[in-house]
């Protein structure tokens, strides 16, 4: 399917011909088994290093897809390299060196591996992790028949997890575009600073250009925070979440989490078939992409308790990043 059909579904009222959208859910859906195999290894890694670490997947959401094809107008989505990704949420810096460097001792072992360090390297925007990019090939008999899929794999800190958490949830209560590079100069302004003080507090390489020194970055921080109101702004998009959490469905689990900012409303479904989980994301992106404010991602964990420390942008929850922040710049 063309690129640019996809882009026209994000923008015109008319429906997206059904087969155009199945062809690329259909895509989507085929990473379902290499990304939960990736994932278990990248969970039994990171957890050999951090008994803590939190590990989860997740199934790229449409409205990403036609955005990435839309800045990148030449790419299609059958060479998009995070169709399917997973990533590792550990204690400290120094877990995610060890982790990472498991993982580049395991090149051999992998078919076609990428490393991308927006640790040493971070981007212009702030943001900081390691990922590697890796195609998996099913070695099972049962799903031989699988063409190799790319899987991308993330592994970050949890200082680093509060920092991108944040960013996201600016995004989906406020509707700019940080995470794509657009959006407000003083909402960027603020998370590239703050990527520069939390990378300052793990001893590592700042967001270069962004401030002259120590002095200048606490100040310029801290009139950010005063003229945004962040504290304000931020406390008053905690959603209420559904009171009944959904029952386990088992390790490795599939779920369905969709917040609606209007109604500050975050509602979670539990999927065991991953088959029907997919199919639902589908209708779900189909029907919200009518109802302004509402949006899905379909994630697999081990346990459904750690959706929120996981995905707090969907709670609209940054209290973790906001004390973090309030606690550096006092």
């Amino acid at each position: 399917m063309a690129a640019q059909r996809m882009v026209e579904w994000l923008h015109n009222d008319e429906e997206l011909e059904q087969e155009d959208f199945d062809t690329v859910a259909a895509f989507r859906a085929a990473h379902a088994y290499p990304l939960r195999v990736v994932t278990s290894l990248l969970r039994q890694r990171a957890q050999a290093v951090d008994s803590s670490a939190t590990v989860y997947a997740r199934a790229k959401r449409m409205i990403s897809i036609i955005l990435k094809l839309q800045r990148t107008p030449t790419m299609q989505v059958t060479t998009m390299q995070d169709i399917g990704g997973c990533r590792a949420v550990v204690d400290s810096i120094g877990s995610v060196a060890r982790l990472t460097e498991q993982f580049r001792r395991m090149k051999p072992d992998l078919d076609d591996p990428k490393e991308f360090d927006y640790i040493t390297q971070p981007k212009p925007d702030g943001y900081r992790s390691i990922h590697f990019v890796v195609k998996y090939r099913p070695k099972s008999k049962a799903y031989s028949y699988l063409p190799s899929r790319r899987i991308e794999l993330q592994i970050r800190s949890a200082l680093q997890h509060k920092w991108a958490t944040a960013l996201e949830t600016i995004d989906l209560f406020t509707a700019q575009t940080l995470k794509a590079g657009g959006g407000q100069y003083s909402w960027k302004r603020f998370f590239v600073l703050t990527s520069t003080l939390f990378a300052m507090k793990e001893d590592c390489p700042i967001v270069p250009g962004s401030v002259a020194s120590d002095d200048a970055l606490l100040q310029e921080i801290r009139g950010l925070w005063r003229g945004i109101r962040i504290r304000e702004q931020f406390d008053g998009w905690i959603t209420a979440a559904q009171t009944l959490i959904p029952q386990e469905h088992g390790t490795n689990a599939t779920y369905l989490v969709e917040v609606d900012v209007d109604q500050k409303a975050t509602t979670v479904k539990g999927f065991s078939d991953v088959g029907d989980a997919y199919q639902a994301y589908a209708d779900a992106e189909q029907k919200n992409r009518q109802i302004r404010n509402r949006t899905a991602v379909l994630v697999s964990m081990q346990s459904v308790n750690q959706l929120r420390g996981a995905f707090p942008s969907y709670y609209g929850d940054t209290k973790a990043f906001l004390d973090e922040v309030e606690g550096l710049i006092k």
